[in-house]
């Protein structure tokens, strides 16, 4: 398993300057660039603030890193995630994501995740692809 250092995230956060990380503002402009337009970004829906929604095609866009969401295809259940307040198994972040979604699904959202890793090898335009499907 590879780990990333906690530091350099933090810095990397706090030194992004605007109101998206980096990888939000990537996925951002891509959808813009795909043609996925009617999206708005940090919208609440209950109690939760979501990256990108379009309320029209009830449509939700979570822009997962893999670190913060401790990526299933990177890290153990078991596996120990560090917060700047505390620590979590990666199992309890998936949880916790979970119910994220399932509350979405029963306010009749289709919700799509793109990890960070998706963006690094390309495997998001499929997921533009079915956005737009859905559209």
């Amino acid at each position: 398993m590879s780990h990333y250092d906690f530091s350099a995230l933090l810095k990397g956060l706090l030194c992004s300057g605007g109101k998206y990380s980096k990888l939000h503002q990537k996925v951002k402009n891509e959808m813009q660039s795909f043609g996925l337009l009617g999206f708005k970004s940090e919208e609440n829906i209950g109690n939760y603030v979501v990256d990108e929604v379009d309320f029209n095609s009830k449509i939700i866009v979570e822009v997962n890193g893999d670190y913060w969401h401790a990526n299933p295809k990177k890290y153990d259940s078991n596996e120990i995630i560090s917060y700047p307040k505390g620590f979590k198994s990666a199992s309890s972040v998936w949880n916790k994501d979970k119910d994220r979604i399932r509350f979405f699904e029963k306010e009749g959202f289709k919700v799509f995740i793109i990890w960070e890793s998706d963006m690094k090898d390309n495997s998001y335009l499929n997921i533009f692809k079915d956005i737009k499907n859905e559209m």
